[in-house]
């Protein structure tokens, strides 16, 4: 389980420690940094799952998305991530390349430098360590610049064999368990996080189509195979628990899944009143919306770590209540991540759920009621 997050330097987060628990509710003003914080966690996950920077580069680079904050003379450029699970802590810090190496890259392709941050972050540093101190003798692997360090045998940190790039995490190029078992099972615990923040509604949405009857025991995320997905559920998963959802959302209502002889599947709803049952086609964008959240959080192979990202979004009120008892219910198969705005939906899962608050203060994103030395011990690794 994910036990603790750690930000520094991105957007509008120029420092917060976040403890977690089994569930976990992200809340705020508009502008207060719920969506940075959403986003640091993505990249996070897309470091230590991939390895590689591409999706910081997407959000154009360190310099669009390093706080703006004033720093002192002479303080190097900095993003930090970290995090610490149930077995291991893991920290990288990002920076830009030293002026010798932008001086000697410019030469090398004989373009003038334009500005004192002109290309790609570098990795500065990366550890994983055991327990929550940082020790040397708590430290299982250790990057500096291109040298990795792990534990041998004997348990002495010496030169990994493999090597890295500047632009990559040490994970990239990670290729034998045994060589850094505590990095291998990081990056594979990684994969099991989920992130549900684009579950397509609108008129082209994947999740309208019909889709083969297949065995389906995760939504896509975007929607799509929404009639496989959903049938697995009805099937194999929790009929009850889905048909009661729905019986909440819509009163007197059912969805369903109905087949051809071909054996593709379409999602049907017969409501009171109707003469026919709707398809998919047929609904409303929020009707749609909770067929998908009901199947996605009553899903039979839930992730490790589960994040919404403003599952509320398009969804009348009278459904939040209905919505917080799916997510109670899945956070006691999995760890569960909620980022919203939504005030009905934070009191609906209040009571079971770790509540952090963020606010902004003089450009920067904070926890409501956290001193800054409040919280769970974390201490970044010195470059």
């Amino acid at each position: 389980m994910l036990e603790l997050l750690a930000i520094e330097n991105y957007r509008s987060i120029k420092s917060v420690t976040l403890g977690l628990e089994r569930l976990n509710v992200i809340t705020g003003a508009n502008g207060s940094g719920k969506s940075n914080l959403y986003r640091a966690l993505r990249l996070l996950h897309d470091i230590i799952r991939e390895g590689a920077l591409s999706s910081l580069a997407m959000e154009g680079g360190l310099r669009a998305v390093i706080h703006a904050g004033k720093r002192s003379r002479g303080e190097p450029v900095t993003l930090k991530l970290g995090l610490r699970t149930s077995g291991v802590s893991f920290a990288t810090d990002l920076g830009m390349p030293s002026p010798e190496q932008v001086q000697n890259f410019a030469i090398d392709l004989g373009i003038p430098i334009i500005s004192d941050f002109p290309f790609d972050p570098v990795v500065k540093s990366e550890l994983v360590w055991a327990s929550e101190l940082l020790r040397p003798s708590t430290t299982l692997v250790e990057r500096r610049a291109n040298s990795v360090r792990v534990r041998d045998a004997d348990f002495k940190l010496v030169q990994a064999e493999w090597s890295v790039r500047e632009a990559e995490s040490m994970l990239a190029t990670l290729a034998d368990p045994s060589t850094a078992p505590e990095l291998y099972a990081l990056r594979e615990s990684a994969r099991g996080w989920r992130f549900l923040d684009y579950l397509r509604t609108d008129a082209a949405a994947p999740a309208r189509l019909p889709s083969p009857a297949t065995f389906t025991p995760v939504l896509p995320d975007d929607g799509s195979r929404l009639p496989a997905a959903l049938a697995t559920v009805q099937r194999i998963g929790q009929a009850g628990a889905f048909h009661d959802a729905i019986d909440a959302a819509f009163p007197g209502s059912r969805v369903s899944v109905e087949e051809d002889e071909s054996g593709m599947a379409k999602i049907v709803m017969s409501q009171p009143g109707l003469a026919r049952p709707l398809d998919a086609r047929e609904l409303s964008d929020g009707t749609l919306r909770m067929i998908l959240l009901a199947t996605a959080l009553l899903s039979p192979r839930m992730p490790e770590l589960l994040v919404l990202n403003e599952p509320e979004a398009s969804l009348h009120p009278s459904l939040l209540p209905t919505l917080a008892g799916l997510i109670r219910r899945a956070s006691e198969q999995t760890q569960v991540i909620v980022v919203t705005h939504s005030q009905s939906l934070v009191d609906g899962l209040r009571d079971d759920a770790n509540v952090v608050e963020l606010e902004k203060e003089a450009g920067a994103t904070s926890i409501r009621g956290k001193l800054q030395f409040d919280g769970p011990l974390w201490v970044w690794p010195k470059r």
